[in-house]
């Protein structure tokens, strides 16, 4: 079964937000910097379109505009990949079934709303009949193809900073933000005080610090 659609490019950030999982990583490809880059300093399988051209692991949806027509086959890729031991624990986790640390911290949530520039915030809702927390967009519920609203059983927010600067080998090469990020439940972005700051709402409908 096909998954989609792939990200039009790999970009830098990817190399520090992906390293840690250990990832078969499928992608379209990018710039030849950049894929160096990704190559050189994540922990990561990258098996791009063009690695495994003619092996059946990407399909392209004619009914879909570019760049949203790409399709990967996840089993298809972990086959192909050289990664066959599972990952380092990307989390600490509990032993037993007493509440987890974030829960003590922070108590019950209903919903965070995460914003990602001016007029463009993601809301993910918890929703107790369907016992998950549901994905809205600005122009309202994010649906996939089949109809069914996005939902995850549990939300994780990082909270990162970022700079922009030279990467890559002494040669110059092009400058790119690359976050440095940190694992948390909130995000804020400092250089524009208030204006990116992730809102998160308990059950009694408080706004949480």
């Amino acid at each position: 079964m096909a998954r989609g659609p792939r990200r039009s490019e790999i970009r830098p950030p990817d190399a520090p937000l992906l390293g840690p999982l250990a990832p078969v990583f499928g992608n379209t490809m990018g710039a030849r910097w950049v894929v160096d880059y990704v190559d050189a300093t994540a922990n990561v399988d990258d098996l791009g379109t063009l690695r495994v051209s003619g092996s059946g692991a990407y399909l392209q949806d004619g009914t879909r505009p570019r760049p949203d027509d790409v399709f990967a086959k996840p089993l298809v890729l972990l086959d192909l990949s050289e990664f066959t031991a599972a990952p380092d624990p990307y989390f600490s986790y509990a032993s037993d079934t007493e509440p987890s640390s974030a829960e003590r911290a922070g108590g019950p949530g209903t919903s965070a709303e995460v914003p990602y520039g001016p007029g463009w915030s993601v809301t993910w809702t918890y929703d107790n009949t369907a016992g998950r927390y549901l994905r809205q967009q600005p122009w309202g519920p994010h649906l996939t193809t089949e109809g069914i609203q996005v939902g995850a059983v549990n939300v994780l927010i990082l909270q990162v900073g970022s700079e922009t600067r030279k990467i890559g080998s002494p040669r110059a090469t092009p400058g790119s933000s690359c976050p440095h990020h940190r694992r948390t439940s909130r995000s804020t972005n400092r250089s524009r005080p208030g204006r990116h700051t992730v809102g998160l709402t308990d059950t009694s409908g408080a706004a949480r610090p």
